[in-house]
């Protein structure tokens, strides 16, 4: 599933002394719901296949976060990712990606504040989180142009400021033009 992702200011969530918020994408279709859980306490509710969920505010920036699949009904613990701590006044995103069925899972971890927003009435900026355990490396094409090239599975591209107006997005295999794949 090829996600683009953007900045926005609209979410509604209760701050806490370090100011780190986290978003949660479940991008796996055969994973069942997956909890959340930082140092052995779940920290927030099931996150479905394909629902996106708001922002939330971290209680810890410094135990790791562990993925637990509600499969089995008992919390069994899929990995733990991101041991690197977090920075205070910052958002963070994690994308869940890959098939329970091949053991295949790992989660992509985004640091989505590390661009300024654009001047108002200027646009916005935009990036691809590739999460798409089938695909192949992708182009993104913005209106009949390529604008972000050659992105692998679980990586993200660089930020990209489009301006205001409307566009059609087409995915691509890298340096393929001839098929679609959106």
């Amino acid at each position: 599933m090829p996600t683009l992702t953007s900045c926005g200011t609209s979410d509604t969530v209760t701050p806490t002394n370090s100011n780190v918020q986290l978003q949660v994408l479940n991008l796996s279709p055969d994973s069942y719901p997956i909890e959340l859980y930082m140092d052995r306490d779940k920290i927030n509710t099931a996150y479905r296949y394909n629902a996106t969920a708001a922002y939330f505010y971290l209680n810890k920036t410094d135990a790791p976060l562990q993925v637990r699949s509600t499969r089995s009904g008992d919390s069994t613990l899929i990995f733990s990712t991101y041991t690197d701590g977090f920075l205070p006044n910052t958002r963070y995103s994690l994308f869940f990606t890959g098939l329970y069925s091949d053991r295949s899972l790992k989660t992509i971890v985004t640091v989505d504040d590390t661009e300024p927003l654009p001047e108002i009435g200027k646009g916005g900026k935009i990036r691809f989180v590739n999460g798409s355990i089938k695909s192949e490396s992708v182009d993104i094409w913005v209106n009949g142009r390529v604008a972000i090239k050659n992105t692998a599975f679980a990586t993200v591209s660089n930020y990209i400021t489009l301006t205001p107006g409307s566009y059609t997005f087409r995915v691509y295999p890298a340096g393929n033009t001839t098929s679609s794949i959106s």
